[in-house]
């Protein structure tokens, strides 16, 4: 089941390839949820450095995982903590600029954007923004 959760498969996913039935699947998932955790195959949380270790990291770009074995980021249960949940395909890995924004984010498979070192200088952030939103 690990591997299978490493590879994204969802829950829901892994009870339907256990049993044919997708009526059975269903009933079964919050079982199968259950099963896992019991066997701590939970996720752990990640971040993301964005500044590419120039500086230390100071925004909490965070992704949840099953392909690591200890959190980046502890929750303090102060109860001042605050997540945001949601989900985004992100394309990471080249940087965006003003002069590539309007294409990266007009990309069918795009949802958003990790803006770095570039957000650190408001001129060269709202320069990245106002090109996004000329070409959307």
């Amino acid at each position: 089941m690990r591997t299978a959760k490493q590879k994204g498969f969802s829950d829901f996913q892994i009870t339907k390839l256990l049993y044919e039935n997708s009526d059975i699947a269903t009933d079964k998932k919050a079982l199968l949820r259950e099963q896992r955790k019991h066997a701590g195959i939970v996720p752990v949380v990640k971040q993301i450095d964005t500044l590419a270790a120039e500086y230390p990291a100071q925004t909490n770009y965070l992704y949840l995982t099953y392909n690591g074995s200890e959190n980046d980021v502890h929750y303090l249960g102060d109860k001042r903590s605050v997540i945001v949940l949601g989900s985004a395909r992100i394309l990471y890995g080249g940087s965006v600029r003003a002069d590539n924004a309007a294409a990266l984010f007009a990309m069918p498979d795009i949802d958003g954007g990790l803006i770095g070192g570039a957000s650190l200088v408001a001129r060269d952030f709202m320069a990245i923004g106002q090109a996004a939103a000329n070409g959307a």
